[in-house]
This record gives structure tokens, C-alpha cells and sequence, in this order.
């Protein structure tokens, strides 16, 4: 299951011409300071209401504000360092956005234009489809602050999806899939569906479409392989000798049916050298006497050509159903280990696991599944050499625990559950080490609907003082705490006002008090 696999014209790799594509060419992404917006989301709007202050506070506000209304909850909070600020991806209904916090935790709110052409141009509205925007991720290219979006179009005719990850600013997709959703093709259900698959273009830069090269380790190749029910490819044979009989003409060989693929998500990733690469979920058929055998793979996509590293498969019913039986892998995130080292989590069929991907891209060691509940997103955590991940996974009604776990070289075996005096309903958990405290960030209550607390807690997670409620009265449905330089805590989130989502900030001064 960790073979190399190439794409047909069903599902497209489609990333710069370079490993791990290079969003600035081929040189990491500049260090300089993000620009000033171009445009923000300015509205006024109220400030989210604060937890009435105690007679002796744990944290103080110093700061507060509310960047704009009609936040997309979907989309939530993306974090990542650029030249020692904060960026945070964000939407505001489907436009990307990014929220920069310099060193002083003040912020500004910017707009990313979409590119002439872009498919973010225009929304899809009722009746004709919906579009969910999975993700924003910020990113520097040529000195200009910018953003990879992920999203996925849903057409109500089911005559078309499309799933793209690709730069908002420029036309530099990382994956996409343009066409008609393979189950919702005639005879998708018998032997004869693989037939569509040559008839079938997905819309894709020119680029794309180039012969495939080697990559590093990585061998593309135009022929399936094993792993795809293929046979490698052969010399053509020499001409018989020839005899005073004239032998029969063989009969033709069979024509081999092509594999029916489909992306069904896809997730962007920059590293911190501004590599740029994706984690994707397919829907692959394989024929099999006159039946296709279904499964749901999930991939990686660690440069530009015509392949990908397969990491998992998930064996699907003889007539899948969309949207009963065909889950993805939800929510991926990933951490750099160091040494081209990666660890991803994501959450399949309600269950969370993880994976170890090596230089190449490969899984080592196989998925790792982590019982216990249905996970929300996972945050990571790094202090010093130590990498923790850290999830919420829920056990009943409105019920939550946070768990955690080490990243030493692997992705854990199990994760340890933090115990916390609050109770149960605790969900959504971050950690920021603000000089030598480590505050760890939590929703209190039901999880899309919390207050959000912050604890600070020794390297076991246990608390050593009182919590600090940040926020109280109205709804929170996803937040991040950031440790500013001067030990201030920075939280960000998004909340809720009348009914209506916004996103907000908060920095706080906060001490240890018992």
C-alpha cells in the first residue's frame, strides 16, 4: 500500500515544475514582513462579551477586537509563522483572507485576491450547487503575502464536482479533479465504467500535461503498475524469421480497461522552507471479472509530475453509495519532524489516525488508528526538540476528553488523556509556552458551542493553577492560543454574535495563581 501510482485524466497532480513545489520558484519563500492589507473586512462590529472580571484575575485583556462578520466556520483557523508573526487563514464567506500578528500581538486583516480566471472569482449558490472552503493557508510568494485554498464544488445536477487545491493569487494548483463525479456516470457500476475515463478531461494547466520525469526518489511513469492492477512496460518484439508458411495473425490482445478514479479532497501543506505539497483522498475502481472492486485511497502529493505515494486504502461495498459510504480523510494536518520527516492526523470513517512519512513521502510504519471517539482538529505543539499533537475526541453527549501525544521519531502508539478539574465537556485544545508557563487553551462545554478557557499546566498537562474563562456568553466554534514574545498570550477565534459568526482576538496578561 506504499507503492507509487500514476493519475489518470481523472485525477490530476498538477504542482510547479520542482520537488515539493517551491511557491517562489525554486528558492524558499522570501523572509520578509507580510504588506500591508489591500483590503479588510472593516465593518464595525461589537466586541464578543467578556467573562466578567474576578476579584483576583488570573489574566487581564489588553486587547480585543472583532475583524469582521459572516467568518466561515468550515474554513476555521489555519496558523503559520512567517518571519516570526502569526498568519492565520481564514474566510469571510468564501473569500480567502489572512490574519497577520506581529510581535505586539496588534493585527491586520488581508484580503487575497483570486487570480484572473480563478474559480473563487464567482460563488456557487443555491440551486446550483454549494462550495465548501475546507482551508486557507498562508503563504509568501515573490515578497507578496498570499494564500493556498482548498475547497470542493457541488453541483446539485450531479453532473460535475470539482475539488481544487491550488494558490488563490496565481494559477499554480497543487491537485484538482474538474468533471463529472464517477458514480453518477452511465455504467459507473459495471465493468464498462472504465471505459469513460479516455473520453474524460479535467481542466488543468497546459504544464500538467507534460511528460512525466523522475523526481528525486520518486519514478513517474505514464504505465500502471502493479499496485494499480497493471503490467509494466515491455520491448516491443522482434519480427519472426520468415518461413516458407505463413502463420496465422494472433488474435488481438484484450484491451485493458483503465482503473476509475476520482479525488474526493485534498489538503494543501507549506513547510517552513515554503515547500508546498498535499495530502488528497481518491476514489478508485479497479475491474475486476466483470465487477469493480471500490476502495478510497488516500495519497500524498510531494512534488510536480504525473504520480503520487499512496499511503492507505480503505476497501469500499460492490455499489458504493455517495455520500453514505464514500468518507474521506477529514481534517488532515501535518507536522515537519525534521530530516524531510513528516507526521499527519486526520480523521476516517469518525476515527482518528496517524502516519509517519519519511523523506520520500512514504508511510513508515504504517496508519496508526487512535480509538476512543470521535476527534475534532488536531494542534501540535513544539518546545524545544519536543513535539506533542494534541486532539479532543468525543465519548458521549456533549461529552469530550483532551488527549495527547508525543512525536519522538514516530507517531505515538496511544494518546494519554489530560485530565483536567472542569469535567468532561472540554474539547478543541491548544498549547502556548508563554516565557516558562505553558497555557494550554480548551472550549468548555459543548464543542461547537463553548466557551473558551485557558489553564496553565506543567510538561504533563496537569494543571498548577486556576483556569481563565476568555470568553462567556456567546457560542465559540474554533479558537488557537499564540505566545507572543513578551510572554503575553494571544488567542484568536471564532465566535459568535446574534447568531451571526465573526472572528475575534483577544491578547491577555495572564499569571500563574492558585
Amino acid at each position: 500500500m506504499r507503492s507509487l501510482l500514476t493519475l489518470s485524466v481523472l485525477s490530476v497532480l498538477a504542482v510547479s515544475a520542482c520537488d515539493k513545489s517551491q511557491p517562489t520558484g525554486s528558492q524558499p519563500e522570501p523572509t520578509a514582513a507580510p504588506p500591508a492589507p489591500s483590503a479588510s473586512v472593516a465593518e464595525e462590529v461589537p466586541a464578543l462579551p467578556s467573562a466578567p472580571a474576578a476579584p483576583d484575575p488570573v489574566c487581564t485583556v489588553v486587547e480585543q477586537k472583532v475583524w469582521g462578520k459572516w467568518a466561515n466556520q468550515r474554513t476555521g483557523i489555519t496558523p503559520r509563522k512567517l518571519d516570526g508573526q502569526l498568519a492565520v487563514g481564514v474566510a469571510f464567506g468564501n473569500r480567502p483572507h489572512v490574519l497577520v500578528f506581529d510581535g505586539d500581538g496588534k493585527g491586520k486583516l488581508v484580503k487575497i485576491e483570486p487570480h484572473a480566471g480563478s474559480a473563487l472569482l464567482t460563488d456557487l449558490k443555491e440551486p446550483q450547487g454549494r462550495r465548501d472552503l475546507q482551508r486557507v493557508t498562508p503563504v509568501v510568494v515573490s515578497g507578496q503575502l498570499t494564500a493556498y485554498a482548498d475547497y470542493r464544488d457541488k453541483y446539485n445536477d450531479n453532473k460535475r464536482r470539482r475539488i481544487a487545491c491550488e494558490l488563490v493569487s496565481e494559477n499554480k494548483p497543487v491537485l484538482v479533479f474538474d468533471d463529472a463525479p464517477v458514480l453518477s456516470r452511465p455504467g459507473a457500476t459495471a465493468a464498462a465504467a472504465g471505459a469513460t475515463a479516455a473520453a474524460t478531461a479535467a481542466v488543468v494547466p497546459e504544464a500538467a500535461a507534460e511528460a512525466p520525469k523522475r523526481k528525486g526518489r520518486l519514478k513517474f511513469s505514464r504505465r500502471a503498475d502493479a499496485a494499480d492492477g497493471g503490467a509494466a512496460a515491455t520491448a516491443e518484439p522482434e519480427a519472426p524469421a520468415a518461413t516458407a508458411a505463413v502463420a496465422p495473425e494472433p488474435a488481438a490482445p484484450a484491451a485493458k480497461v483503465e482503473p476509475v478514479r476520482e479525488i474526493r479532497d485534498c489538503r494543501t501543506f507549506v513547510d517552513g522552507d515554503g515547500s508546498v505539497w498535499g495530502v488528497g483522498s481518491e476514489l478508485y475502481g479497479e475491474h475486476k471479472d466483470d465487477a469493480i472492486k471500490w476502495s478510497m485511497r488516500i495519497f500524498a502529493a510531494p512534488s510536480a509530475g504525473a504520480g503520487y505515494v499512496m499511503l492507505d486504502a480503505h476497501p469500499l461495498p460492490k455499489s458504493p453509495r455517495d455520500p453514505q459510504d464514500l468518507h474521506t480523510l477529514e481534517a488532515p494536518v501535518a507536522q515537519e519532524l525534521g530530516g524531510g520527516e513528516h507526521a499527519i492526523f486526520g480523521r476516517y470513517r469518525g476515527a482518528l489516525h496517524g502516519f509517519l512519512l519519511d523523506k520520500s513521502f512514504r508511510s513508515r510504519g504504517g496508519r496508526k488508528t487512535y480509538t476512543g471517539g470521535h476527534p475534532g482538529l488536531a494542534r501540535f505543539f513544539h518546545e524545544g526538540g519536543q513535539r506533542h499533537v494534541l486532539v479532543s475526541q468525543k465519548t458521549g453527549e456533549d461529552q469530550w476528553r483532551l488527549s495527547a501525544g508525543t512525536l519522538d521519531g514516530a507517531v505515538p502508539k496511544a494518546l494519554t488523556t489530560i485530565k483536567l478539574e472542569q469535567g468532561n465537556a472540554l474539547s478543541e485544545p491548544s498549547l502556548a509556552l508563554a516565557g516558562k508557563t505553558r497555557w494550554l487553551a480548551y472550549h468548555s462545554g459543548p464543542r461547537r458551542s463553548a466557551q473558551i478557557e485557558v489553564v496553565p499546566v506543567d510538561a504533563s498537562f496537569a494543571p498548577i493553577g486556576r483556569p481563565h474563562p476568555v470568553t462567556a456568553g456567546e457560542e465559540v466554534y474554533e479558537s488557537l492560543v499564540y505566545a507572543l514574545p513578551d510572554g503575553r498570550l494571544l488567542v484568536t477565534y471564532i465566535g459568535s454574535i446574534d447568531k451571526t459568526a465573526v472572528l475575534a482576538s483577544q491578547v491577555l496578561s495572564c499569571s500563574v495563581k492558585t
